[in-house]
């Protein structure tokens, strides 16, 4: 017998607004919400099947109408039942990422400009995107299947690709959950990973499975979708994927005056004493921000000084120092530089070499 797909268009925001209204007249004196209240419930809906988005706005009504909060924790769970997909849930800030001045003030331009109404995450995109490149992977041709689907719908839609490449720790993961906060939009991790098992790993299935996981974003982003990616171990990327991330960017080591910064945002949400955070000159030299956050968590956690706690860590520019060293070399002139205006040069770079500790470890 033959099958037949029937592919349902999910609702445009005019036709999502209807069904508001409609969910709202069967509740006798419950106007439907006007102005921003309106603004706030339909973006919470848009990207929800019809039916869905009935159930989820009847849910959601109090006694002054639907609320927003209870609209978008009921979409996160219906986007999340899409393969692939998950909603990061979380309240980070823009204002705490410190040392990654010039990529946040780009961003922040595209917020003002009202340039996306998703942003679509792909953590560490040479591994992600590795296997659709490479001329055999022994999957039956579904990872090629899966970049290629990706790829085209970039191209085809117009969306946007900002790619955050350089080392582990330096805040390109919060970066994103921070501007997802600071937009009001959704942050969807897309894990081409786990869509590649989709349907048994059987490339039709698998394909379908990708198509409507890109129907969702379309729908939620309404046609304006960022796709925002992160490489920690290379900078060297096809020309296909640095045509569909043209906005691309190195975050190095933060410098001096970055490293101050980020001291402050975490000895303050540490609760740590001034006795506790005094910190000598150089003892953080190539230290990256995850790296001081462990410090001043550590410092609050044994109820020690910073310089204590410091005694468990070997930063990356000590145990990565080479990988760092290839990496500014290969990023040099072909990034723009994550932290100030202009082109990446490493010979701004803040020092790889860390201070020297010695470990005393009582017998």
């Amino acid at each position: 017998p033959t099958k037949v797909l029937l592919d349902e268009p999910l609702p445009t925001r005019a036709e999502m607004g209807e069904i508001l209204d409609r969910v709202h007249s069967f509740v006798p004196d419950l106007p439907a919400p006007t102005g921003p209240a309106r603004t706030a419930a339909l973006d919470a809906l848009v990207g929800l099947h019809a039916f869905t988005g009935k159930q989820v706005t009847a849910m959601a009504l109090t006694k002054t109408g639907a609320d927003p909060e209870l609209l978008w924790e009921h979409k996160r769970k219906a986007i999340e039942a899409t393969d692939g997909l998950k909603v990061w849930r979380g309240k980070e800030r823009l204002e705490d990422l410190q040392g990654l001045d010039n990529v946040i003030a780009f961003l922040r331009q595209l917020m003002a400009a009202e340039a996306f109404g998703a942003i679509v995450f792909i953590d560490e995109g040479e591994k992600a995107f590795a296997g659709g490149m490479a001329e055999h992977v022994g999957d039956g041709g579904v990872s090629k299947d899966q970049v290629a689907t990706v790829l085209t719908y970039i191209q085809d839609t117009r969306s946007l690709g900002v790619l955050l490449a350089g080392l582990a720790g330096t805040g390109k993961t919060q970066l994103a959950k921070a501007l997802a906060a600071a937009s009001g939009k959704p942050l969807i991790m897309f894990d081409l990973g786990g869509l590649k098992g989709a349907g048994g790993g059987i490339v039709g299935q698998a394909s379908a499975a990708i198509r409507n996981a890109l129907k969702v974003i379309t729908a939620t982003a309404e046609g304006r979708v960022l796709f925002l990616m992160t490489a920690n171990k290379t900078v060297e990327f096809s020309p296909e994927l640095n045509r569909r991330f043209p906005d691309q960017f190195f975050c190095d080591l933060p410098d001096r005056k970055g490293r101050r910064s980020i001291w402050d945002v975490y000895i303050k949400r540490s609760k740590l004493t001034k006795a506790q955070a005094a910190i000598p000159e150089g003892f953080d030299d190539g230290w990256t921000g995850a790296e001081i956050e462990r410090v001043c968590e550590r410092a609050a956690m044994f109820s020690t000084t910073v310089t204590k706690a410091a005694e468990f860590l070997v930063p990356s520019c000590v145990s990565a120092k080479d990988a760092i060293a290839d990496l500014r070399r290969m990023a040099s002139g072909r990034f723009l530089d994550a932290r100030r205006p202009g082109i990446y040069r490493p010979e701004s770079a803040a020092p790889v070499a860390a201070a020297t500790r010695t470990i005393e470890v009582e017998a």
